[in-house]
């Protein structure tokens, strides 16, 4: 049997398998997004979906914990 279908721990956490869902999105957080806005959105519904099969780790996207650490120096949207 290949390792990615293999039991791993992560800390507490016991998964069933080493598949991971990668983020959908990128900075598209943020604390004015509703809860109605988000079940509508698509990205969020499909992280909806897979985090309810068991055994399932979802990364979801990066937080802004800070708004100076809001910065994307290097990306097609600075240009």
């Amino acid at each position: 049997m290949s390792k990615l279908f293999s039991p791993i721990r992560i800390g507490a956490i016991e998964l069933s398998h080493r598949v991971v869902l990668a983020p959908l999105t990128r900075m598209r957080a943020d604390r004015e997004q509703r809860r109605d806005a988000m079940e509508a959105d698509p990205d969020w519904q499909a992280y909806r979906r897979v985090a309810l099969e068991e055994d399932t780790l979802v990364d979801m996207e990066n937080q802004i914990l800070k708004p100076v650490s809001f910065s994307q120096p290097r990306s097609v949207t600075s240009q």
